[in-house]
């Protein structure tokens, strides 16, 4: 490893909440082939955010963008739609694992990530799972908060809030 101790790197970010229950069960859904590549590469797979099949992923909503010229009146309307497409261009460099929080199996979430019955799910615990994250990068994790963006504030400030807030017609993802 060149000198390099691999540690854990999960670590408390203000963007990404924790559930109420640090044993709370989690669930990742795949099929075989994705499987055997989290066993033999014994690491998870993270997805680019531009490639999750949400073209919203990563975005602000609409009432973001309604209300941004009010309150940063200070910056040129061009420069507040250059934002917008700044943050859009982002999903190309956040990598993102999605994990399903329930106590139980859903049916949904077989049906799709794991069609056909022909996939495997993975059950953890929110804390198994942040405890067995080791990597020289950093990754932080915490629960998605689903909004309704036409007319609910994501917050700003962080480029990583839109990565943690969703539409509610994904709520069933439970992430």
């Amino acid at each position: 490893m060149s000198g390099c101790e691999t540690r854990i790197v999960h670590e408390a970010h203000p963007v990404f909440l924790p559930p109420d229950d640090p044993d709370a069960a989690v669930w990742r859904y795949m099929d075989l082939p994705k499987l055997v590549a989290l066993l033999s590469r014994r690491s998870l797979w993270f997805a680019r955010a531009d490639t999750l099949g949400d073209p919203h992923e990563g975005a602000y909503g609409e009432f973001n963008q309604r209300v941004r010229p009010h309150l940063y009146s200070e910056i040129p309307e061009d420069q507040l739609a250059n934002l917008s497409r700044y943050y859009r261009l982002l999903t190309r460099f956040t990598f993102i694992s999605c994990w399903h929080a329930s106590e139980v199996e859903s049916a949904a979430m077989w049906s799709l990530y794991a069609p056909l019955g022909q996939g495997v799910a993975v059950r953890s615990t929110y804390s198994r799972l942040t405890k067995s994250l080791q990597t020289d990068e950093q990754i932080f994790v915490g629960m998605v908060n689903y909004v309704d963006p036409a007319n609910e504030w994501i917050p700003e400030g962080n480029l990583l809030y839109p990565y943690i807030h969703k539409r509610r017609s994904f709520a069933h993802e439970s992430e």
